[in-house]
């Protein structure tokens, strides 16, 4: 079987190596890419910047059509709720909700200490999450802009995410540890702790079977992904070969493939049934940021040398090469 796998993914190289998989190379910033969202409508896509500078593009013309500005001296990370009628900005110790496309502060939430690191909407619509230097992660009722649960590590929490199914949320942290939460009660699920270095992202697969991290350092030590069973907490598979910090991460629409960026310009690909890469993307400059458009026709990424780069994604057309 793994003699077939093989084959299949020499196969699968050849004929990518064969396709122009880079579609346009974007220059709106003029410091690194801190944030790439896509809307579900497949509409927009929002990128953001250390400066604090936040843009609205057009996805199908790949066009700037509007400029969020003094929100922020910084920037770092950025949601479309699932509705595509909110775009959340991580700004400062704030979480500003801004109305799409124009770009109207709807509401402020208030109550971190420190910058927040990482934003989420539930798949409602109903809740976002925030995660935060100040070591905790809260989850808002969008309604209200009030908090309703708090959890904590013991270190500032680096990424945050909600299940598809509503019935979980997750955290990661430089503590080196995931941590799974019951959406409902706010109490610990699971644990995950395999990691040796911190924690820079994470995400649900779609059908909420399994949860990416990854993690990594600036020793490059221990830079990795990792593919986790939700249900019993169960590491399913190791990802590894990326020489520097894998920092951001995804899963395709249909939860069989993972995404991760990293720091040494790479953007990997890789199935759930093989710690083999399928695809490497190499880039101009370090990875900050990946996203799958909701078709997963496109792969956009930001870079630390201010550019967002759009890719044809080597899976669409091969999808089915390896199983």
């Amino acid at each position: 079987m793994r003699l077939l796998v093989f084959i299949a993914l020499f196969l699968f190289r050849l004929v990518v190596a064969a396709q122009k998989i880079e579609v346009s190379s974007l220059n709106g910033h003029n410091v690194t890419i801190s944030s790439i969202c896509i809307s579900s409508d497949n509409k927009y896509f929002a990128s953001s910047s250390l400066d604090g500078m936040v843009i609205l593009w057009d996805m199908q013309n790949q066009a700037e059509i509007k400029e969020y500005d003094n929100l922020s001296n910084t920037v770092t990370s950025l949601k479309f709720s699932h509705n595509t009628k909110y775009l959340a900005v991580a700004a400062d110790n704030l979480i500003k909700i801004l109305s799409v496309p124009g770009g109207q502060i709807i509401n402020v939430l208030k109550g971190h200490n420190a910058t927040v690191t990482s934003i989420d909407f539930s798949i409602d619509d109903a809740y976002i999450l925030s995660g935060s230097l100040d070591k905790t992660a809260r989850v808002w009722d969008i309604n209200s802009g009030l908090p309703l649960k708090s959890v904590s590590h013991s270190k500032k929490i680096t990424c945050v995410g909600f299940s598809h199914d509503n019935n979980y949320f997750a955290t990661g942290s430089d503590d080196k540890s995931v941590k799974i939460w019951f959406l409902n009660s706010g109490l610990l699920y699971k644990e995950l702790r395999r990691y040796s270095s911190p924690i820079w992202s994470l995400a649900f697969s779609n059908d909420s079977k399994y949860l990416i991290s990854t993690c990594g350092d600036e020793n490059k030590f221990a830079n990795e992904t990792y593919l986790w069973n939700v249900q019993d907490g169960r590491l399913l598979r190791t990802y590894s070969g990326q020489k520097d910090v894998v920092n951001t991460c995804a899963f395709s629409s249909d939860s069989r493939y993972v995404f991760s960026g990293s720091w040494d310009k790479t953007i990997c690909i890789w199935s759930l049934n093989s710690d083999i890469p399928i695809h490497t993307i190499v880039t101009e400059s370090p990875v900050t940021s990946i996203a799958l458009s909701p078709t997963d026709h496109f792969l956009i990424s930001g870079e630390n040398n201010n550019l967002i780069k759009i890719w044809q994604n080597p899976l669409q057309n091969l999808k089915d090469t390896i199983h």
